[in-house]
């Protein structure tokens, strides 16, 4: 179905969700979960294998953003931040749920790009995790995600833990740049391989972006960071 013919009327398309980010940047500016990415293009990517090493076929796709009013958000940043900010407040206050609060810095854990994520060894009871078996090359499944970094076993696979005080937690920031989109699950060592040949932000791996872009060339991608795309995944 050509979208673009059965809703005629529709001038800017808008695909809100989730993705992953890179958390630092090259110009070292960091991006923490609840940050959010808004898109000035995407990049289309695909791999041979959908393992840690696994080699790039081809990027096969860029596409600018076509819509004007993405850069109008980027000239004010500070005020699209305020109004966030106030909005973001405003759902704490009237749900009373956590669900909206930063996670903390205890569960906010950088790993090293080449660390194999552990999984639940589902005979045994409990948060119990396991590093997994040498044949194992997946992203980490486990998605109990306020236990989820404890995946890690091996301390020295953990490169930091933000240093953020959680009395303090940030205030969601927005960052402007390219989304990385496909239907593959990324490590650590992809990520960066994919960032550092296209400059990223974000990484969005359901490939849903990508759709949407072609139907309707106005559109502007709008992305919460809830992971860090390292093959250690969590939807929060």
């Amino acid at each position: 179905m050509d979208l673009r013919k059965k809703y005629r009327r529709i001038k800017l398309a808008l695909v809100v969700g989730v993705c992953g980010a890179r958390p630092v940047q090259n110009d070292r500016e960091e991006i923490w979960l609840g940050d959010v990415l808004v898109s000035q293009g995407l990049v289309q990517y695909d791999l041979r294998r959908k393992i840690p090493g696994g080699m790039f076929t081809k990027m096969l796709l860029r596409i600018p953003c076509r819509e004007r009013r993405g850069s109008w958000l980027r000239s004010w940043p500070g005020c699209v931040e305020a109004s966030v900010n106030q909005h973001l407040s405003a759902l704490q206050r009237t749900t009373g749920s956590k669900i909206f609060d930063y996670p903390g810095t205890e569960y906010d854990v950088l790993f090293a790009p080449t660390h194999r994520h552990g999984y639940r060894d589902s005979k045994l009871p409990g948060s119990i995790k396991k590093k997994p078996s040498p044949s194992y090359r997946g992203p980490c499944p486990i998605k109990d995600t306020r236990r989820q970094w404890q995946c890690a076993l091996d301390a020295s696979q953990i490169d930091q833990m933000r240093s953020q005080s959680s009395n303090n937690p940030p205030q969601p920031s927005i960052h402007f740049g390219m989304i990385a989109s496909g239907d593959a699950l990324l490590t650590g060592d992809m990520r960066n391989r994919i960032d550092l040949r296209e400059l990223v932000i974000g990484f969005d791996m359901a490939g849903t972006s990508l759709g949407v872009s072609a139907a309707f060339p106005s559109c502007i991608i709008v992305k919460g960071v809830c992971n860090y795309a390292d093959g250690h995944y969590s939807e929060d």
